[in-house]
């Protein structure tokens, strides 16, 4: 079920590049898409959990990073001036976004969401952005349910000691499983399970 919230937007300025000086003196033009060697090289780096897409007003991929294309199944390295084509569901999502411009002038929609594309599922968020000197375009930030949840287990666990197996437990609750998905996932019974989360919420609280 997708969720909205109403926030201002955040603005997304690029560092100026100056030309490079020729041995004349003269300037040489820009040769290089700035913006696109920052969604090549450097997002996955700064954002290594998650994919990031830059659409235009229309919902038509300006860039995309190495992790998105991959999250959502595009191909790895398009083609210099060939546009990667968007899952039916990334591209709907940025239709309501845009959509609720026109229904809210004013105020900035914020849309969230849980995909599934392919055998991945994704929770994604879709905002719209003030580009520096370029009209407003959306961004797109996504992140693999899985990876999310297995990251925050293993903080969690840390945090407030759990056992390896409850670990475990506590990492599929996340991911929304039921106590007796759990149990059938573990080939334990329910009130192992039970038993488990008693331990598990019991922590926290003497850490809290």
């Amino acid at each position: 079920m997708t969720s909205t919230q109403v926030q201002q937007p955040p603005t997304l300025v690029a560092p100026t590049l100056q030309p490079s000086q020729d041995h004349s003196g003269g300037s040489t033009p820009l040769t290089i898409d700035y913006l696109a060697l920052v969604f090549e090289t450097c997002l996955d780096h700064i954002f290594p959990s998650q994919g990031l897409l830059l659409l235009d007003q229309d919902g038509q991929l300006i860039q995309s990073s190495p992790q998105a294309r991959q999250l959502c199944g595009m191909s790895p390295d398009p083609r210099p001036g060939q546009r990667a084509t968007l899952p039916k569901e990334i591209s709907q999502l940025a239709q309501r976004l845009a959509e609720s411009r026109l229904l809210f002038p004013g105020e900035t929609i914020q849309l969230e969401d849980t995909l599934t594309i392919g055998d991945i599922t994704l929770q994604v968020q879709a905002k719209w952005i003030d580009l520096s000197h370029a009209p407003a375009g959306i961004v797109v930030t996504l992140e693999n349910v899985v990876e999310v949840t297995h990251q925050r287990a293993l903080f969690d666990a840390y945090r407030y000691q759990f056992t390896p197996r409850e670990t475990e437990v506590w990492e599929l609750h996340l991911r929304g499983l039921s106590y007796q998905q759990i149990a059938e996932a573990f080939f334990i019974s329910m009130n192992t399970v039970k038993r488990h989360m008693k331990s598990i919420y019991g922590k926290q609280r003497a850490i809290a």
